[in-house]
């Protein structure tokens, strides 16, 4: 055998564990198969076999009396191990009886210690529920003492901690129903008394307002006394800056003062519980819409006329309204938006602005509208002084100067009344030197003469210059020393100037017309030329005065606006000489009514017809006595219409459409009717009417009706220009006159004059169509 097996065998024979001897058998019979060597190994394996037999025979008989030992003890410890079974068998047959008793006995045990449980479980639950209600009895207590917001505090501490520890039991719902009742009744409770303390605060507003205008006016005072020359030179400083100034004399607390005190905790209290409860919103608009409810009640409900009165405690609720509405605005951030304080704002302005408009405008005392304009001026300062819009107060203010100078003309109307009823309508006699001083040397600059002195104007020229004079004096004291309005008076103060002698004074003296005779009206046409110069001055020292204020140049539209005030003395002065020689007329008609014309008659006359022998002596003393003072070219103006509509009315009374044919007696004796016209009018003493051949016309009648010569009618030219004054109407109407008077048989010897008269007719009536 191969050394290598043997070795192999050897090892493996020292392998004690059979568990490793088994798993080498593989190799070695591996390796034995393949050296052929198979018999060697069985041979030595054998070997090795019955040397380990031997060796276990020998170990068995030297072991075999303590192997026999053994047994005997191992026998022993069964018995006494199946008598110890025995043993514990009983015993814990004995141990299980004390364990039913014992797991009864814990059973008890453990149903005692969950009744514990529960009773402790109760009593903790028995002690959160009266924590519960005494936190919720103390959260009464202060709601009965008005303690709001700590009422909530112990309501929310009880919500928040204590309901949960009770949360599953009955009372928690009911426990959540009165914490949210406490809520509401807290919520209210602040709500009601809110309401009492802007009841309470709407009665206390007139006083927040007095205080105000009381501070502010005494500012204003203060001011006025101090810097007075400020209100004649407005050019030194804008309104603005002065507004200002006085501003900055005011200092007071409007709220808290010895007259009234505002307490704003109400409003402070209800902020807070509504902001705690999270519906702090709500509580703004619904405080929101009650400001506005509240404004509304300010205003009086029928203001129909200026009652100051009510309207001093109107504006000064509404001065203490806003006031109050700025300290809220103010104190409690992020409750109030500017916005709405603002829009409320505008909305007392509007109301205020309609309601004062209506009542000034049919207000005819001055002095009413000067005492609410003072109170809208003290609410403008005071709003102003607490940051709010006041232009609005401003415009109304200047409005007010319209209803101021309406009011006023109105009553100095009657002023101008007296002096027309009271007026001789005759040039006025100064006795002494004070009636000069007092009714002519502030208005005229006359030449010096001695007195008595007569003048062209009567003296209601005097009396009115006086009550103008008032007026513009009165006018200013609409500012009273009001900053803010001196420049809108002195703006404004030329226009109504203007407009009371346009509308009333000139206005009113037309009404006269009628009721005054010629000499009257002459009169009031020289007093129109008499005004010219006092009108004229006041004025140009008004608007002289506007122009400095504004600081512009003196002269600056000082002559184009004094052309308004002589445009309207001229269409006065106009409208007098109008209607003088309207009142002539009227009587010329009446003496052109008397005429009594016979067209046909065949008898000549040589005197003038009755009704002129009438009329001219009546003219004459018209011109020379009536009309004897009016100025040379208004007497020229007049003398001239009233010839002019004499000359008229006489060819109507020729053109009458009854009158068929006119005989030549006839038409010789409208002829020297004619000719005794213009004998009067050649003695008229203005050279002017003689020159104006007044009675051209009537003249070219006559001569017309008396031509005897064919060739005037044959030349239609010739015609034309020897009756050139005459309207072809009239023409035609006495060419068919005259032409009834010829025979139209072709035998007659007048058949040519009546053929050129004819081709004439033809001729004007192609004209006139």
């Amino acid at each position: 055998m191969d050394f290598d097996c043997l070795e192999f065998v050897n090892k493996i024979a020292t392998i004690e564990s059979n568990g490793d001897t088994l798993d080498h058998l593989p190799r070695l019979i591996t390796l034995a198969c393949q050296k052929n060597q198979e018999l060697q190994v069985y041979q030595r394996l054998n070997e090795l076999g019955n040397k380990n037999a031997i060796r276990v025979e020998q170990l068995c008989a030297e072991n075999n009396q303590d192997f026999s030992k053994s047994v005997h003890q191992l026998s022993v410890v069964r018995n006494e191990l199946h008598t110890l079974r025995s043993h514990i068998a009983d015993l814990n047959t004995d141990i299980q009886a004390s364990g039913k008793d014992l797991k009864n006995m814990k059973q008890q045990l453990n149903s005692l210690k969950d009744s514990e449980r529960q009773l402790f479980l109760c009593q903790d639950l028995t002690q959160s529920c009266l924590r519960v209600l005494y936190k919720l009895r103390d959260a009464q207590e202060l709601l009965s003492k008005k303690q709001y917001l700590p009422s909530l505090r112990i309501c929310s501490e009880v919500e928040k901690i204590y309901l949960e520890r009770i949360k599953g039991l009955t009372i928690h719902s009911h426990v959540q129903q009165m914490i949210s009742k406490m809520q509401n009744s807290v919520c209210s409770s602040a709500l009601e008394d809110l309401h009492e303390w802007l009841f309470s605060l709407r009665k206390k507003l007139p006083f927040v307002g007095e205080i105000c205008f009381r501070e502010i006016d005494e500012a204003r005072r203060r001011w006025a006394k101090n810097y007075r020359e400020d209100l004649t030179n407005l050019t030194s400083k804008t309104p603005l800056s002065l507004d200002l100034a006085i501003l900055e004399y005011v200092d007071f607390d409007p709220l808290d003062n010895d007259l009234v005190k505002v307490d704003f905790n109400p409003l402070y209290v209800c902020v807070q519980v509504h902001s705690y409860l999270g519906i702090l919103s709500s509580f703004q608009a619904s405080f929101e819409k009650d400001r506005k409810r509240q404004q509304e009640f300010l205003a009086p409900k029928n203001l129909e006329s200026i009652n100051l009165e009510v309207i001093s405690e109107w504006l000064k609720s509404v001065a203490g309204y806003m006031i109050v509405e700025y300290y809220i605005l103010q104190e409690i951030p992020n409750f109030r938006s500017y916005e709405e304080v603002q829009n409320i704002w505008s909305i007392i302005c509007d109301k205020l602005i309609e309601s004062i408009l209506r009542v000034a405008f049919s207000e005819q005392s001055t002095t009413a509208i000067i005492k609410m304009k003072n109170y809208i001026v003290l609410l403008m300062h005071t709003m102003e002084r607490f940051g709010f819009a006041t232009q609005r107060l401003h415009n109304l203010s200047v409005d007010l100067i319209d209803a101021f100078g309406g009011a006023l003309m109105l009553k100095h109307l009657a002023s101008f009344e007296d002096a027309f009823e009271t007026d001789l309508y005759a040039p006025m006699v100064i006795n002494n030197e004070k009636e000069y001083e007092e009714l002519i040397a502030p208005y005229w600059k006359l030449p010096p003469s001695p007195l008595p002195r007569m003048v062209e104007f009567s003296k209601m020229c005097s009396l009115c210059c006086i009550t103008l004079s008032k007026f513009t004096r009165h006018f200013y004291m609409f500012s009273n020393d009001s900053i803010t309005l001196a420049l809108d008076v002195q703006e404004k103060i030329p226009r109504f100037y203007r407009r009371f002698i346009m509308h009333s004074l000139l206005e009113r003296l037309k009404n006269l017309y009628p009721k005054l005779n010629l000499s009257q009206m002459a009169q009031l046409v020289k007093n129109f030329y008499a005004f010219e110069e006092p009108l004229i001055q006041m004025e140009k020292t008004l608007l002289i005065s506007k122009s400095t204020s504004q600081g512009g140049s003196e002269n600056s539209n000082v002559n184009s606006k004094s052309s308004d005030i002589l445009e309207g003395l001229a269409n006065a002065r106009k409208s007098a000489l109008h209607e003088i020689f309207v009142k002539i007329n009227l009587k010329i008609d009446d003496f052109i009514g008397l005429a009594e014309y016979d067209w046909s008659t065949t008898v000549s006359r040589t005197a003038p017809s009755g009704f002129l022998q009438e009329m001219v002596p009546y003219l004459q003393t018209i011109y020379l006595d009536s009309l004897a003072g009016l100025f040379n070219h208004d007497k020229s103006y007049v003398y001239l219409e009233t010839l002019d509509h004499l000359c008229t009315a006489m060819i109507d009374l020729l053109s009458n459409p009854a009158i068929r044919r006119v005989s030549t007696a006839a038409a010789e004796g409208f002829k020297v009717d004619v000719e005794y016209l213009e004998k009067f009018a050649s003695q008229v003493p203005d050279q002017s009417i003689v020159n104006a051949d007044s009675f051209i016309e009537l003249r070219q009648c006559a001569n017309l009706l008396l031509g005897d010569n064919i060739e005037d009618y044959m030349d239609t030219d010739k015609f034309t220009r020897d009756f050139n004054r005459l309207h072809p109407s009239t023409s035609i109407k006495l060419l068919e006159r005259l032409i009834s008077g010829y025979s139209s048989n072709p035998l007659s010897n007048d058949r040519p004059k009546r053929r050129a008269i004819e081709n004439l007719l033809t001729v004007f009536r192609r004209k006139t169509n």
